[in-house]
């Protein structure tokens, strides 16, 4: 901790996008956090490829998990209304499901056409809805995997081919509301719902265990398809320093241990992406101040040195995602920027996307591959923008 104390105390200031704008920027739909409390409704943006933000006609909580679908629309996990939205990439809302009254829902990804799994906060099974209907039903049942654990307490998702990855993260009990302190990842068969033994040769159905803490945000494969990456970080600063950025083995099924190391680090691991061959990067947080680091990670082999890329001083980002079209990685800032950052020349552009009173920054988002249309209906362009 203290050598990366003094790292961050040197570069303070120092490292930031200032290199100058770049032409045609990558559009996405985000989600806008007012900060004004936890029961506050949060706003969806769509910003346009010169970081022109349009306020949609509609509200959704801050937390709420955005996702693009191979059709080029949005899937919106709304877990402050407990609504899935469906999106189009106008900003379009085409359809709106509100779930049945339960437990908080965690996350919504689409596995074909027509089905939404949804995970729900201290439940051992998934839901499901029909997006044709509108009718939700019982999904995969994690119970067998559980082994003496009393909740799954399913979080984030991620399908691969045939299979859906389900974060596990091991409740005691309902009641403590406290932890394993290893984390796992349920496999499930995305035709027939059933569970993949992750280890056949051991008694029972097998979850991948993972070494590192319990698991959260997105989960990402790397660029060749071998291996899935997860931040098996435990809670938001925890700052326990027992877990880090995870690989896992497509065809193994299996942990192949921590490729960015909490403890040699001394920062809590948070939002990550990839980018191209075995390099990725991390967002990771200290207890110095609230701040979030930008650092190159390798996603193939543990990560060696603290190679500082930028950060963005007294906000918590936990989302970030690389644009393979225009090599860009996109990661929001505080007072509502947008960074714009290229890892190849290490330089970037820092826009501001947002102009609230006060200030309100995008907590989640996801990039349109659709170009989208000039104008939305009954949105209300919030900004002007230029290069900062």
């Amino acid at each position: 901790m203290r050598a990366l104390q003094s790292l961050v105390a040197a570069s303070m200031g120092l490292i930031s996008c200032t290199a100058g704008a770049q032409d045609g920027l990558p559009s996405f739909l985000g989600i806008v956090d007012l900060v004004q409390g936890p029961f506050a409704p949060g706003r969806v943006v769509l910003v346009d490829g010169e970081a022109n933000a349009t306020e949609l006609p509609y509200q959704v909580g801050p937390d709420s998990v955005v996702r693009a679908l191979p059709n080029s629309n949005f899937l919106i996990a709304d877990r402050m209304f407990g609504r899935v939205l469906v999106v189009g990439p106008s900003g379009a809302l085409i359809a709106e499901h509100a779930l049945p009254a339960g437990n908080t829902m965690r996350d919504a990804l689409a596995v074909n056409r027509h089905e939404v799994w949804i995970t729900r906060a201290e439940t051992n099974s998934l839901t499901v809805l029909d997006l044709r209907t509108g009718a939700f039903r019982t999904g995969a049942d994690l119970t067998p995997i559980l082994e003496d654990e009393a909740v799954a307490d399913p979080e984030m998702m991620l399908r691969h081919g045939g299979r859906v990855f389900v974060q596990v993260q091991r409740l005691d009990d309902g009641a403590t509301h406290s932890y394993k302190q290893f984390g796992s990842l349920a496999v499930v068969d995305a035709r027939t719902e059933a569970l993949i033994d992750a280890e056949p040769d051991t008694e029972g159905t097998q979850a991948i265990r993972l070494v590192g803490q319990t698991p959260r945000l997105k989960m990402l494969t790397t660029p060749d398809r071998k291996a899935l990456m997860v931040s098996a970080s435990g809670p938001l600063f925890s700052f326990d320093g027992a877990g880090g950025l995870e690989r896992v083995g497509l065809d193994s099924l299996a942990s192949e241990g921590l490729v960015y190391d909490e403890v040699t680090f001394g920062a809590v691991l948070g939002g990550f992406t990839t980018t191209t061959g075995s390099d990725g990067i991390g967002i990771v947080h200290t207890d110095i101040i609230a701040a979030s680091h930008v650092m190159g990670v390798k996603t193939n082999q543990p990560t060696s040195a603290f190679d500082l890329l930028f950060e963005e001083l007294f906000v918590v980002i936990e989302s970030i995602i690389y644009d393979g079209r225009s090599g860009l990685v996109l990661m929001p800032g505080q007072d509502g920027t947008m960074n714009y950052y290229e890892p190849i020349s290490r330089t970037g552009d820092r826009r501001q996307v947002l102009n609230y009173d006060p200030p309100a920054y995008i907590s989640d988002f996801a990039l349109i591959k659709k170009r989208p249309v000039s104008a939305v209906k009954d949105g209300v362009r919030i900004n002007a923008t230029s290069a900062k």
